[in-house]
């Protein structure tokens, strides 16, 4: 198909995927640059273990894939008709017999290739990427905050209700040495562990998080109370999470095969919303180009804002949507195409009112 192109066609596409880019490369800066400074704070604050970072920020710069991809192609689109407009490129193009529709050829064809990736992301790879952070998030609860401790120095976590101090920490096991726990619980009473050493246990199969603490002292009481309970221990787990099985993946993070043998309303919501992403491209790059139309002597980035609300209205649309029916507010047959369908209706009449339908014929004054 591309082999086909004329010249005009090949230089539109060219265009669009240079312009394409540079705004997919600004998104994905300010998209990224924010969800790494946010891992980097948690890293820091104990929440988050600073070998996980890199992990972590990847996989979250794929699922967010799934907003900027399409945003990019809107914003491509306009910026490119907004720039063959004030370079005269429009105009010539006009009078060389090539107009709107005729440009839809090349459009289409960069967003059919944006769509098919589109489709990739929203169909394996974000699904893969969610997977893989909720199951970071089974192995890193709170024991990421333990992993992430400086040795000599008290950290608290639960809200201040809990601290926790470790002399020292050997590198190649990971095991604390001399660990003090205080621990508060809400009703006031305090518990109080001190241990030669302990170590950190994971079950695979269960997603349970333990620590083992060895050789110590167990004291349970309340402040300004004489009934303290005092044990002596060679060896006490501590269960640093409840335990969740592989079946509690949200929705997002199961595969796309798996969904759809899901007969649920959540399911069937989830497969029409990653289904919607690749459509939404094909829906914006319709409606851009006849939406960046301006006049030779207007800048380039008049319609940006115009489509940027334009774009933050079908999302919020497609949400809402959602919302509605998994509620059954709207019936099942509709589902959320009839946000789709709405746009592709806006992206018809803003074709027909470039092409001149709809408007009254100018009729040239006879002298008399």
């Amino acid at each position: 198909m591309l082999l086909s192109l004329r010249i005009v066609d090949r230089y539109v596409l060219a265009e669009c995927f240079k312009t394409w880019a540079g705004v997919l490369g600004v998104l994905v800066v300010l998209t990224l640059g924010v969800g790494f400074a946010r891992f980097i704070a948690d890293a820091a604050s104990g929440e988050l273990p600073a070998s996980t970072v890199l992990t972590v920020a990847g996989f979250s710069a794929m699922e967010n894939m799934e907003i900027v991809l399409p945003v990019s192609v809107l914003l491509t689109v306009l910026l490119l008709v907004g720039r063959l407009c004030r370079d005269n490129e429009m105009a010539a193009l006009k009078a060389g017999g090539i107009g709107l529709v005729r440009l839809y050829r090349p459009v289409l064809v960069f967003a059919g290739l944006m769509a098919a990736l589109a489709a990739a992301l929203s169909l394996a790879l974000t699904p893969h990427a969610n997977a893989a952070l909720t199951e970071l998030g089974k192995q890193f609860g709170l024991a990421a905050q333990l992993q992430s401790f400086e040795a000599g120095r008290f950290h608290t976590f639960l809200d201040g209700r809990a601290a926790f101090y470790a002399l020292s920490i050997n590198d190649e096991s990971g095991a604390f040495d001399n660990v003090f726990i205080r621990v508060r619980s809400e009703a006031g009473e305090e518990i109080v562990v001190l241990a030669d050493s302990a170590v950190q246990q994971y079950d695979e199969a269960t997603g349970r998080q333990t620590l083992v603490l060895h050789d110590g002292w167990r004291y349970e009481g309340t402040p300004g109370q004489a009934d303290y309970r005092v044990i002596r221990f060679e060896e006490h787990g501590v269960r640093m999470r409840p335990p969740t099985g592989h079946a509690d993946y949200e929705l997002a993070a199961i595969d796309t095969g798996q969904l759809l043998g899901q007969d649920t309303v959540k399911a069937r919501a989830e497969v029409q919303r990653r289904l919607g992403i690749p459509l939404s491209v094909l829906l914006l790059a319709l409606v851009a180009l006849p939406l960046g139309q301006t006049r030779p002597r207007a800048g380039r980035y008049g319609k940006l804002v115009l489509g940027v609300m334009l774009y933050l209205g079908y999302a919020n649309s497609l949400r809402l949507a959602e919302v509605w029916y998994i509620r059954g507010d709207v019936p099942q047959v509709l589902g959320l195409w009839w946000v789709h369908g709405l746009v592709l209706l806006l992206a018809l009449i803003l074709i027909a009112r470039e092409q001149g339908m709809g408007r009254p014929r100018r009729r040239l004054a006879v002298g008399a």
